[in-house]
């Protein structure tokens, strides 16, 4: 059996849209490798797992809250953040955003 170690750096959690389904996420990385990170389905269709190796830097995330992972019904930002596993989104009314906490 090989067992193959998570980067040290990885950061992950859990992303939630309040009224639609998460379908993608960019992790801007400030001064490092941005990209999209990993998403895997929960029994909450609002919930998504996700994951990505920040580098241990300074990160906010894009999220894609509802259509599909090619067009996002809507791309809502974060704060910035230097850990955090939780990144809840407000995806209706007038102060569209999403928390890391």
């Amino acid at each position: 059996m090989t067992l193959t170690a998570a980067p040290a750096n990885a950061a992950g959690g859990t992303v939630t849209c309040a009224s639609s389904t998460p379908v993608g996420m960019w992790v801007e990385v400030q001064n490092g490798t941005d990209g999209f990170a990993t998403l895997s389905s929960t029994a909450n269709p609002r919930v998504k797992n996700w994951s990505y190796n920040t580098q241990g830097k300074r990160f906010r995330v894009y999220v894609g809250c509802g259509g599909t992972a090619q067009t996002w019904g809507s791309s809502i930002t974060s704060n910035w953040s230097t850990s955090g596993s939780t990144i809840s989104c407000a995806d209706v009314g007038y102060n569209r955003t999403c928390r890391i906490g």
